[in-house]
């Protein structure tokens, strides 16, 4: 870290980017992080990318949920979204109405299709039962 400006000669920048602060708070997080936290975590991620597409399905839209633990993506597809160009062929106007709609009944998502929901440990069930029953009424009035 010596190196690093401006005490050294190495030039880095980006929001947080070898902050002392943010580095040892992601040290420390990284620390409590075992096979039980990403299990629960994988938990989160499974409830709530399933519960996005019951949701959907029970409005009769067609969507692609893309999950791995931690991260999820809604994409207004009716098939698996694999790359970039299976992504753009997406109904990104659906997409838009729907992150309003959800705007609306208190759940903020990513706002471009292209960007992925961030499920973590602090989110609990009623979180997730709550972030479902949301997104049920966005797909219900989105034409």
């Amino acid at each position: 870290m010596e190196r690093i400006a401006p005490a050294g000669d190495v030039y880095q920048a980006g929001t947080l980017s070898g902050n002392p602060l943010a580095v040892a708070a992601a040290l420390a997080t990284l620390r409590l992080l075992d096979d039980e936290a990403y299990a629960r975590l994988g938990a989160i991620t499974d409830g709530l990318a399933s519960g996005l597409r019951a949701a959907a399905a029970a409005a009769g839209r067609a969507v692609s949920v893309q999950s791995v633990p931690g991260l999820l993506t809604v994409f207004f597809s009716e098939q698996p979204v694999r790359n970039y160009a299976d992504a753009a062929a997406c109904d990104l106007e659906a997409y838009g109405a729907w992150c309003r709609a959800l705007l609306s009944h208190g759940v903020y998502p990513p706002a471009s299709q292209f960007e992925a929901w961030f499920p973590s440990l602090a989110h609990t069930a009623e979180h997730v039962r709550q972030t479902i029953e949301a997104a049920t009424a966005a797909f219900m009035e989105i034409e």
